[in-house]
């Protein structure tokens, strides 16, 4: 198996939280930068972290406008790792580049690629893709235009206990309502919490949410989705609730209804993201190998999509059309 040099963009606690899924990590060292990460990954064993890992891959550089937190994850691991002082460097001479988004809303996302993707580096841009369409479409546009395989997803779509749970779906006659909890108003979780949704409920739709609206006191704080099929033959509404706060063990759980018969996901909290974190470092790796992006450019825009029409929902205190705003760009 081929060892993946990956230069990751942000020096931040998602970027370490990723990294100590595919490398090796110094307990110690990770447990003084972030406490709650872990504490999920070790179960109190200092010794070790208690996890799987992705096999064949390897830290080589790390770039954060802050010098200092990109000399300070570098020398959490146990092999040397070079932090970057420009963005342009951190891909060079690596197999792939990795955004690791902490808590942004995707507007730098188009940047931040630009230099990796113009050098036909293959990319990951953790969730969201971007903040609008128009700027997803031009990174993947660029993508396209030097051969650069381009992926951006949430770790939750990879997450198997997600998939079990749609697998129970036999159960019912079809999903009329489905309903996510998570958090916010971190854009990083509520992209989360969209993409579990898309993931969970999309399917019979084409992958594709009809129309949105949003209420509450902050923009996607709580977003109501309605999916269609063609001539409304088969409805579902959702619901994706952002307006718990974060916690360290961050908590998402899922509902589906049919029939006024509820199905619960499990608690999918921070004991067991990791393996959607495993997902998408193993999805990374077939990508690398093959050349081929694992999703669609049509799944990977959706959720930005979604994202962008809620927004808009709230700003206009209405009911927006998504295929009104997927278009764009």
């Amino acid at each position: 198996m081929k060892t993946i040099r990956i230069g990751m963009i942000g020096a931040n606690p998602r970027a370490l939280w990723y990294a100590a899924l595919f490398d090796d990590v110094d307990p110690e060292r990770f447990a003084a930068l972030v406490p709650a990460h872990y504490h999920h990954l070790t179960y109190y064993d200092r010794e070790e972290l208690w996890l799987n890992r992705a096999r064949g891959f390897h830290l080589a550089r790390v770039y954060d406008p802050d010098f200092t937190a990109a000399e300070q994850l570098a020398a959490a691991f146990r092999h040397p790792v070079r932090p970057c002082r420009t963005l342009d460097e951190v891909s060079d001479d690596v197999d792939l580049v990795f955004i690791a988004n902490e808590s942004g809303d995707g507007s730098d996302h188009r940047g931040l690629s630009s230099p990796g993707l113009m050098k036909s580096v293959p990319t990951f841009v953790d969730r969201p893709l971007a903040r609008t369409v128009k700027d997803a479409r031009a990174m993947v546009r660029l993508a396209k235009k030097h051969s650069s395989p381009l992926l951006s997803c949430s770790h939750l779509r990879m997450l198997p206990h997600a998939a079990w749970f749609k697998a129970r779906y036999r159960e019912f006659h079809r999903v009329e309502r489905g309903t996510v909890q998570g958090h916010g108003p971190n854009p990083a979780h509520i992209a989360d919490g969209i993409e579990l949704s898309l993931f969970l409920f999309g399917d019979p739709f084409g992958g594709r949410v009809d129309c949105v609206q949003s209420t509450g006191d902050w923009p996607l704080q709580i977003l109501w989705t309605r999916y269609a099929t063609a001539e409304q033959r088969h409805v579902l509404a959702g619901l994706v609730l952002s307006n718990a706060p974060a916690t360290p063990r961050q908590p998402f759980f899922a509902k589906a209804v049919s029939l006024g018969k509820p199905l619960m996901t499990d608690d999918l909290d921070a004991f067991v993201q990791p393996e959607g974190g495993l997902g998408v470092l193993n999805t990374l790796h077939e990508m690398v190998a093959s050349g081929r992006p694992p999703l669609s450019v049509a799944t990977m825009i959706e959720h930005v999509a979604v994202a962008e029409a809620g927004r808009l929902a709230h700003e206009r205190g209405e009911a927006v059309m998504v295929r009104d705003v997927r278009g764009r760009g």
